[in-house]
C-alpha cells in the first residue's frame, strides 16, 4: 500500500501564527497600554493565569454582595471576605512562601469558602437531618410529605419545611 504524504499548507505565509506567539503578542500590547502599567497588567501579560485569581474575586463579589456575617443580623460580607483573603495572603507570603497564580487562587477560594460554610451553617442545627427523619414519618403514616400551598411565613423549626402542619 503507497501512502501520500499530507499536503502541509503554508500557513505561515497567510499570517497565521502559532497560539503562544499571539499570546506574547496580546501580552506585549497590554504592557504598553494603560492597564498594562499597572502591577496586575503586568502580572496578566507575563503569565495568563493570573486571570483567574480577579475573576474569582469579582466573581465572590457578586455572589455575596447581598449577604450577612455571620446572619442576616451581622455585618456586609464582602468587606469581611476581603480582609480575610487579605490577611490569609499575607501569612502565606510572611511564611516565605511565593504568592504564585495557584497559590493565590488558593488563598481566595478557601477564604471564601470557610467564611461561606460559617454563614450558611449559622442556621438550626441537624436541620436537614431533622428534615428527612420527619418527611420519613410523614411516607410512612401516609401524609403528604410535600407542601402543596405557598408557604406564608417561615416556620420557627426550619425542619417544617416539608409540610404545611407542625408536628
Amino acid at each position: 500500500m503507497t501512502v501520500r504524504p499530507r499536503a502541509v499548507p503554508d500557513v505561515a505565509r497567510r499570517g497565521f501564527r502559532p497560539a503562544s506567539e499571539r499570546w506574547q503578542r496580546v501580552g506585549r500590547a497590554a504592557a504598553r497600554s494603560g492597564p498594562g502599567q499597572s502591577t496586575i497588567g503586568r502580572a496578566i501579560a507575563g503569565d495568563r493565569r493570573w486571570l483567574l485569581p480577579p475573576v474569582l474575586v469579582a466573581y465572590v463579589f457578586y455572589v455575596t454582595w447581598t449577604w450577612e456575617f455571620p446572619n442576616w443580623q451581622g455585618v456586609p460580607f464582602p468587606p469581611v471576605w476581603a480582609a480575610s483573603a487579605l490577611v490569609l495572603g499575607a501569612a502565606w507570603h510572611r511564611s516565605g512562601r511565593a504568592l504564585a497564580p495557584l497559590s493565590v487562587t488558593a488563598v481566595i477560594v478557601l477564604s471564601a469558602m470557610v467564611l461561606t460554610d460559617i454563614t450558611l451553617f449559622w442556621t438550626q442545627g441537624a436541620r436537614d437531618l431533622e428534615l428527612y427523619v420527619k418527611a420519613g414519618d410523614r411516607w410512612l403514616s401516609g401524609a403528604p410529605v410535600y407542601m402543596t400551598v405557598p408557604l406564608a411565613a417561615r416556620p420557627e423549626d426550619l425542619s417544617n419545611y416539608p409540610s404545611s402542619t407542625r408536628r
